[in-house]
């Protein structure tokens, strides 16, 4: 019913573009006081929803670049997507009074019926109702989960590169840090995926911000700390991208003490806890069985590879979570399919020798000079991307600040 509502919150505001030209979409999808739903039952769960949405009030980062780029000075919401751009942006060779617009058919006006839609759009608040300076409660959730853990952590994610504050947030990175300094706290587990199966969504950029995290983390408090990542192809004999993973770890979860858990679809980057459109829900197992239950059955899916673990585990050998760690401290000594950041080198198997600094400014020179100079329209592109380097590429397109 939560993830019912979030649609239908969106859904509504978006279809009143559609009712005032006449359109009756509205009647479509209904609001869930008029569903027959069934009433939820009494449990031993404690259950919280969290969500993120951007900040529409933030000034769109592309607003700073004027002249060459006409766009909205506010973060698009309701707005048309689309960015003018003047001829000194694209070519000196064109009239100075030509102007180019960018967008997909809809927002250049292309599609049969687009105009009449952008007006009635352009009529609404640029923010939505019921988040209109965004919101960052999936960020909460897991800040107040870290702050009162006792003891032990684990943790996959996808990305796993929150390294940098979102305005007056602290980083992930700062809030597992400042975790590390307890000196109660046992163990810190991060399972995440290969930078390399990640490195192209992210333009290049991804690395040096996945290794900061990691080697802060490690470096702070070597004991209580691994990191884990699946073996490639290759490394197992499995063939076809020997620099691939062997598996794709998409998921985004955070276990706390097997009593408390938090998953959904929020990474840990900006992105997901300050930007896009995201919703997690935390679970709080009062009888502590559930959760323990779930991270034993994660736990065993992780570490027993059909064909590769040598002795694949048991239910048993995973019940006690700091006993259990020795698999992931040490995956070798048990024929694991998994590597730990402390014996083996994460490092991008494209430029291995490069530090991450290093990686990140032959990247850029990879991505700016063959790629981008072919086409002179996209001269503005090169310029910009080779004067900012990786930060602007990172903060701007790949994973911006949304609050």
């Amino acid at each position: 019913m939560e993830l019912y509502n979030l649609f239908h919150k969106r859904y509504k505001e978006h279809t009143e573009v559609f009712s005032r030209p006449g359109a009756s979409l509205t009647a479509y999808l209904k609001p869930s006081d008029q569903l027959k739903a069934t009433a939820p039952q009494s449990g031993n769960f404690l259950v919280q929803v969290g969500t993120t949405y951007g900040n529409p009030n933030r000034t769109n980062p592309f607003y700073s670049l004027l002249p060459k780029f006409s766009c909205p000075l506010r973060q698009v919401l309701h707005g048309p997507h689309r960015v003018e751009m003047s001829s000194e942006a694209i070519s000196p060779l064109l009239s100075p009074h030509v102007l180019t617009m960018v967008g997909n058919d809809f927002f250049m006006e292309k599609e049969p019926g687009a105009k009449q839609l952008i007006e009635e759009g352009l009529k609404q608040s640029h923010t939505y109702a019921f988040a209109p300076s965004g919101h960052t409660g999936i960020y909460r959730m897991i800040k107040k989960a870290i702050e009162t853990t006792k003891k032990f952590i684990y943790m996959e994610d996808q990305y796993l590169v929150c390294d940098e504050k979102m305005g007056g947030l602290d980083s992930m990175l700062t809030l597992l840090l400042n975790k590390l300094k307890d000196e109660n706290f046992k163990k810190l587990i991060l399972f995440c995926t290969r930078i390399d199966d990640i490195n192209d969504e992210f333009q290049g950029t991804g690395w040096k911000h996945r290794n900061n995290f990691i080697t802060q983390l490690t470096s702070a408090a070597p004991s209580k700390v691994e990191v884990c990542q699946y073996k490639t192809r290759g490394a197992v004999g499995c063939g076809g991208g020997s620099d691939w993973s062997i598996f794709y770890i998409h998921s985004k979860t955070w276990i706390f003490d097997d009593e408390f858990l938090i998953t959904g679809s929020a990474n840990c980057n900006r992105r997901g806890y300050s930007h896009d459109s995201e919703c997690d829900v935390g679970v709080y197992d009062q009888n502590k069985f559930f959760v323990k239950e779930l991270r034993k059955r994660i736990w065993r899916r992780r570490l027993n590879v059909k064909g590769i673990s040598r002795s694949p585990l048991q239910d048993n050998d995973v019940d006690d979570f700091l006993s259990a760690c020795r698999y992931w401290e040490k995956p070798d000594t048990y024929g694991m399919a998994i590597e730990n950041s402390k014996q083996t080198s994460f490092q991008p198997a494209k430029y291995p020798d490069l530090n991450a600094s290093q990686y990140a400014d032959k990247v850029t020179n990879d991505k700016s000079a063959p790629v981008l100079t072919n086409d002179p329209g996209k001269s503005f592109i090169k310029t910009f991307i080779e004067k900012q380097k990786m930060d602007a590429l990172w903060s701007l397109v790949v994973d911006p600040d949304g609050t």
